[in-house]
């Protein structure tokens, strides 16, 4: 039996859904992470670390999305950390 036969093109098809993510579901993780964002107040806020992180993930995730999407996406995400960067800066 040779490798070939032995996968079954379960490696091939495997190794397809780790390299093409659902854009749906980054279209929705993004938009979870702008209405978190959104959410954060004076009385529930990030702390820096967190901020970072996000602002780090943040276009890694939409970098799947078409350049425009991603760009308006990242757009919208950026006003928000600005904004809870003057909170934490209160």
């Amino acid at each position: 039996m040779t490798q070939e036969q032995f996968d079954l093109g379960f490696v091939e098809a495997a190794a397809k859904e780790r390299s093409e993510p659902d854009l749906g579901e980054v279209r929705e993780d993004a938009q979870a992470l702008i209405d978190a964002a959104r959410s954060v107040s004076a009385e529930a806020p990030w702390d820096a670390a967190k901020l970072r992180y996000n602002r780090l993930i943040f276009p890694h995730l939409v970098s799947w999305l078409p350049a425009e999407e991603a760009k308006q996406l990242c757009f919208a995400f950026e006003a928000e950390a600005r904004r809870i960067e003057q909170l934490l800066a209160a």
